[in-house]
């Protein structure tokens, strides 16, 4: 008899440390899924550059969370060596120019709103 609730004993005790472990485990898994999704659920802040007529402006080794979107007239603006994780979104009006060079990424997409629906890509390439 004695020994029979020994092994009992033993037994519960067991159980009692797998459920211990698992416990743990679980709120281990919750604590990391609650700060997954709070930085899943705050999205990056979009970047706008308000070109101004004449405006020449360059911007170096610079990382855009967020998308980044260019406004205005007649300006010009360079990124040199930048990293877009978000969209290109290109809104300016006429004779504005915006260049991605020199090793810049551009992990989302290069988007033309404005009304001019006309792009033009410069390459080292040569043309025919």
């Amino acid at each position: 008899m004695k020994k029979m609730m020994l092994f009992l004993l033993a037994g519960m005790m067991l159980l009692s440390l797998t459920a211990c472990t698992g416990t743990a485990q679980t709120t281990t898994t919750t604590a990391q899924t609650t700060a997954q999704t709070t930085a899943a659920a705050a999205p990056a802040a979009d970047t706008t550059f308000a070109l101004k007529e004449g405006d020449e402006k360059t911007i170096e080794s610079a990382v855009f969370e967020g998308n980044v979107v260019v406004t205005g007239d007649n300006a010009q603006i360079m990124f040199i060596g930048c990293t877009f994780k978000g969209d290109v979104i290109n809104k300016a009006g006429a004779y504005t120019r915006v260049g991605i060079l020199s090793g810049s990424t551009v992990e989302g997409k290069c988007i033309l709103t404005n009304e001019n629906k006309e792009g033009t890509i410069d390459t080292p390439l040569p043309k025919f």
